[in-house]
């Protein structure tokens, strides 16, 4: 049986594909012809035609576009690709345009027809396997859609089949004392924020709501709860990938923006990698004792600083109960790396500190400047005072290069004497580094980043807290002491915690190294004179 089709200037034969041979794309709707009805060109061996896409109206009344009837293409009827309106993918093959409206459908979604009715919209939804347009948005979750979508082409309007499926009801641990509604608008009126109380993201669509308590949660974070036990809080905690405002970290007491367990019930939220210290570390500032980790200060904040920084403890410390010796979270992750010739130990870095001490160089107070310290031995010294700080240095703050001054007041005619680089409040007594060029002055802890490599640093630490990476792949059930290398009893979770070793470059010391020669030697010659005795003693 032959046909003359529109789209083809030859007849097209009627045959049946049995499934074998080489694979052939029907050139109407581009899908494989494995089997069944098909018609075909004799003379053009790759023309083929699926029966019934052979068999589709030239025009067609179609519920996606009713306000005009479509007319069927054998091409795009642009010069640039043409882009199916239900499902944006691209139309390589037959395309049904509307002209007045450059509305368009392939063959495949034109022989879909919405049949699924859905509360949350006027018109019956139709369920696309897949959604190419990465514009289009959940309406529920505010969510990109992909795969698996109800929706309606007349309106853009897009909602996950899951979401769609969502209870109007809702118990959640989250909220453990009311049951949560779903409401597909915003809860508090048009114009209203409405903040989802778990991640805190401002939200437009669909909220699980509780009206006695003003309670709101996204449908994302309902999907997920509580699963993680944490020692130092009463309630399974989760982790989330990010918090949209200003929270801070009940451990270290610095603002949590990425990867933070919470318990939203209490508000409780503490880094992952804070979660995870260890509950004992040997730390090369109090080298006696090992240092426990404690949940709250031993006295009261007013009270208490820690050793190190001076800053007054409010959060989580490592404490020597002993010594009455106290570390915060951050200088805990600190260790001496800088010599100074003036002093027989290293020096650890403190860029910003509350300590009220004096620099034993130049002997003005140590109050809030970039600060070197011995925190064994009480010395305390500016860093700029140390004799390798360099004078001149290019920072990507500003554009020119940047010259060390013991003080800058002349440049700032306000009389606020603020720095350029953070825009807070100077002191126009104490050095900064300016520009010659321009009114530029800058805190010498701003530019610090481009002074720490001109002083003599030994090159083995302890890594800072937010620098140490965990490995998704790796499992242990401990944590590892990073100033030890020891697995030490697991503070946080019971759960088994991804953890990773933290290689570290250490770089030889010649100070060291000379020392290790000497008692090298030492032990040489005492084993000789212990050989000699032995032999006296024979004789004897």
């Amino acid at each position: 049986m032959e046909i003359k089709h529109f789209s083809h200037q030859h007849p097209l034969t009627l045959f049946c594909k049995r499934g074998k041979g080489d694979t052939v794309h029907c050139s109407a709707c581009l899908l494989p012809v494995s089997s069944g009805p098909t018609y075909g060109c004799s003379r053009c061996k790759e023309f083929v035609l699926h029966k019934s896409c052979a068999e589709l109206e030239r025009q067609l009344q179609h519920p996606f576009h009713p306000q005009h009837p479509l007319n069927l293409f054998t091409k795009s009827p642009y010069q640039s690709t043409c882009y199916c309106d239900a499902c944006g993918n691209s139309c390589s093959g037959f395309v049904f345009h509307c002209a007045d409206c450059r509305f368009d459908l392939d063959v495949g979604c034109a022989s879909l027809v919405p049949a699924i009715n859905y509360e949350g919209h006027d018109h019956r939804l139709t369920l696309l396997d897949k959604i190419y347009n990465k514009h289009a948005v959940c309406k529920t979750c505010d969510k990109p859609c992909d795969a698996f979508v109800l929706c309606c082409v007349k309106c853009d309007f897009n909602v996950h089949k899951s979401c769609a499926e969502l209870p109007q009801k809702l118990q959640h641990p989250f909220h453990p004392r009311h049951n949560l509604t779903l409401f597909r608008e915003n809860p508090y009126g048009l114009g209203k924020t409405c903040l989802c109380d778990a991640c805190r993201k401002p939200y437009s669509g669909f909220i699980f709501h509780c009206a006695d308590c003003k309670f709101d949660l996204d449908v994302g974070c309902a999907s997920i709860v509580p699963s993680l036990r944490y020692e130092g809080h009463d309630h399974l905690l989760t982790l989330f990938d990010k918090i949209y405002d200003r929270r801070l970290c009940n451990v270290c007491d610095k603002p949590c923006n990425a990867f933070v367990y919470r318990c939203v019930m209490c508000n409780f939220n503490v880094h992952k990698l804070c979660a995870e210290l260890p509950n004992q570390i040997q730390h090369p500032s109090h080298p006696l004792h090992p240092l426990t980790l404690f949940p709250k200060p031993p006295l009261p904040m007013k009270v208490r600083p820690c050793d190190a920084c001076g800053n007054f403890l409010s959060c989580f410390t490592f404490r020597c109960m002993e010594c009455d010796f106290n570390l915060d979270i951050e200088c805990a992750s600190l260790v001496p790396t800088i010599k100074y010739e003036g002093h027989e130990h290293l020096l650890t870095v403190l860029k910003k500190s509350d300590w009220r001490g004096q620099c034993n160089s130049c002997g003005t107070p140590c109050d809030g400047l970039g600060l070197l310290r011995c925190v064994e031995c009480n010395f305390n010294l500016h860093i700029h005072c140390h004799p390798s700080f360099p004078r001149t240095i290019k920072h990507n703050c500003h554009e020119h290069a940047l010259s060390l001054m013991d003080a800058v007041d002349e440049h700032d005619s306000s009389g606020k004497f603020c720095c350029d680089a953070c825009g807070k409040r100077r002191n126009p007594k104490r050095p900064v580094f300016y520009c010659a060029k321009c009114p530029f002055v800058a805190h010498i802890s701003c530019v610090i980043s481009e002074v720490l490599p001109s002083l003599t640093v030994r090159q083995e630490r302890i890594p800072r807290i937010e620098e140490v990476q965990i490995k998704p792949s790796s499992s242990v059930r401990g944590f590892l002491d990073v100033t030890t290398g020891n697995d030490v009893v697991a503070r946080g979770f019971s759960a088994t915690i991804p953890s990773e070793k933290v290689d570290v470059e250490v770089t030889a010391d010649p100070t060291l190294s000379k020392l290790d020669g000497e008692i090298a030697r030492l032990q040489a010659n005492l084993k000789a004179l212990q050989s000699q005795r032995a032999q006296y003693n024979t004789c004897e």
